[in-house]
């Protein structure tokens, strides 16, 4: 159903003499029946007349014809008929320049299925034959996909991203052009990341990780998985190469960036910690290694430290082993992950068993999510923020700089395993012991 609010905008400019229609993703998905998020319009009035005929308007990208409208505290673009100069950069027009007819706006998009636009009774005009890509399920660009992928670029990841987001099968012939023009590799790394992260959240990502490998994008996405392609492990857990399993482990994860980002990188430095002995292949220390390589590929796509961080931990305790029946062992290994991502470390290490030959079962997640929730129940100090004593209680007793964090380690390594002794007055006695003993 198309909100009120877009009606009253499209309404707004006909009765002032302006066409107006909804279009592009908006329409797609409303063909599609999917859940529309964002309601964008074309009109052929330009952006001062848009702010002259709205109350509540700030320009987001006026220089291209954009304003964006404020109603009942819900954003709408509305962006100008234009038509476009050359792309020198092979990513931004040199110029833009307003139109007053639709169809010459329309030719300018990427994809026959974001070039249909919408009345606001929900009539389609299909200039370009966009229904008869989503009935097919397959993408057709609007006229010359050789200038349309030269022109941006960025096209390219889009391509791959609406073909897995939307299940369509793969244009042979969009892939062969694609293969035969030059790699624009001035795509900022930005905006990769944001058609990596919506390829990583749809329901089968591997498909579009899959689809850049062939295109040959993916290696400079994430430089370094170009050694995982076929590498047999040789080894009696896996029956899989490793870009494979990561392909299985990454489909299995839950549908979070973060832990797809970590199912897909938990194991890209194996091939250089591949050794062959005893009939096997053995990967010792391959999760520092493929900590190290995930850390350069994350920062190089500029994710935020939070993500950077995190899947970063996960990934290097990927392989750890949690001895449930020592629960001074599970406190340790709470207090290393954060009781926070505890079921995104579940959730990898579940993926990880599902793309591995092994006769490991699920039972071992479930005993190790059992042995988390019975200690995170009891409420016993698990960190050095949850010790009864401070840095300054430490100084006060003779200690200064580093000395006053190792005390915090000594003391939070005895109450994990007596938490009863969690008193202030306890921690000070063990901190005189301490004292004492060091200077014997």
């Amino acid at each position: 159903m198309i909100p009120n609010d877009v009606k009253y905008i499209i309404s707004t400019l006909e009765n002032n003499g302006y066409e107006a229609y909804v279009v592009g993703g908006a329409v797609r998905d409303y063909y599609l029946k999917k859940d529309v998020n964002d309601w964008d319009i074309t009109t052929d009035a330009e952006p001062c007349v848009v702010e002259e005929l709205f109350d509540k308007t700030y320009a987001i990208g006026r220089a291209f014809g954009t304003v964006v409208v404020l109603l009942n505290g819900s954003p709408y673009e509305i962006t100008t008929y234009r038509t476009e100069s050359h792309y020198t950069d092979g990513r931004r027009p040199d110029k833009v320049l307003y139109s007053k007819n639709l169809k010459e706006d329309l030719s300018r998009r990427d994809f026959t299925m974001n070039a249909m636009v919408m009345t606001k009774n929900g009539d389609f005009i299909d200039l370009y034959d966009g229904i008869t890509s989503l009935e097919t399920r397959m993408i057709q660009c609007v006229g010359d996909p050789v200038k349309r992928f030269q022109e941006d670029y960025l096209r390219v990841y889009r391509y791959v991203r609406f073909n897995t987001q939307l299940g369509f099968k793969r244009n042979d012939y969009l892939d062969n052009v694609i293969v035969s023009i030059p790699q624009n590799l001035n795509i900022s790394f930005e905006r990769i990341q944001l058609e990596l992260d919506k390829i990583l959240l749809s329901d089968k990502p591997s498909n579009g990780i899959r689809h850049l490998k062939s295109l040959g994008l993916l290696s400079h996405i994430l430089p370094g998985i170009e050694k995982t392609y076929d590498f047999d492990q040789h080894c009696k857990f896996h029956n899989l190469n490793v870009f494979d399993h990561s392909m299985v482990v990454v489909d299995s994860s839950e549908r979070k960036i973060i832990n797809r980002l970590a199912a897909l990188l938990h194991d890209i430095g194996k091939p250089d910690t591949y050794e062959f002995s005893d009939g096997q292949g053995h990967f010792y220390k391959h999760h520092h290694r493929s900590h190290e390589m995930a850390e350069i590929i994350l920062r190089r796509l500029k994710y935020s430290n939070h993500v950077v961080h995190t899947v970063l931990k996960l990934i290097h305790y990927h392989m750890t082993l949690v001895d449930t029946d020592n629960k001074k062992s599970v406190k340790k290994f709470i207090n290393k992950m954060g009781a926070e991502h505890l079921e995104d470390f579940i959730d990898l290490r579940r993926s990880d068993i599902l793309g591995s030959k092994t006769n490991d079962d699920l039972s071992s997640i479930d005993k190790m999510r059992q042995a988390f929730t019975e200690v995170l129940n009891e409420n016993h100090p698990m960190t050095i923020h949850d010790l009864d004593i401070n840095g300054h209680d430490i100084m006060l007793l003779g200690f200064q700089g580093p000395e006053i964090g190792q005390i915090k380690k000594m003391l939070l390594d005895h109450v994990l395993q007596h938490h009863d002794d969690n008193k202030k007055e306890l921690l000070i006695e063990l901190v005189k012991t301490y004292s004492h003993l060091k200077n014997m």
